[in-house]
């Protein structure tokens, strides 16, 4: 994955949740194989679920009428395309009060930890240790 189009990434995904979420927002990143996986997660609302299905879409819009006032609809989209121009994917998803985008992207081969060196019990950062807490 490039450099500065994950931090475009991350980027675009803190400010969506600055703006949209709940108070607390939190950054974890892990490494599962050859894939670094970064989840942004809030304490907000969330989407409307009939909302969900065009939520990576440009000028997300119902008619002439933008469906989230306040914005112009490019964040999300952008995400989800830098991540598949890198070979990656964004996910939207609403569990346990937390609305979480989960980034994954492939890592440089020499950035891959061999599997010997990889720790199979450890589990996926939970949100009660954030990487970062965004205030």
């Amino acid at each position: 994955a490039d450099q500065l189009r994950t931090r475009q990434i991350v980027r675009n995904l803190l400010s969506n949740a600055q703006r949209w979420g709940g108070d607390k927002v939190y950054v974890t990143a892990h490494q599962t194989g050859a894939t670094a996986v970064v989840t942004v997660a809030d304490n907000g609302p969330g989407v409307p679920q009939d909302e969900e299905g065009r939520l990576f879409t440009r000028y997300m819009h119902e008619g002439d009428t933008a469906l989230t006032t306040g914005s112009i609809g490019l964040g999300l989209a952008v995400v989800r395309i830098l991540a598949e121009g890198m070979s990656g994917e964004v996910r939207y998803e609403r569990a346990d009060d937390w609305t979480k985008f989960i980034v994954y992207l492939p890592m440089p081969l020499d950035a891959v930890l061999p599997e010997s060196a990889e720790d199979p019990d450890r589990a996926a950062p939970s949100l009660e240790e954030p990487i970062v807490e965004v205030a």
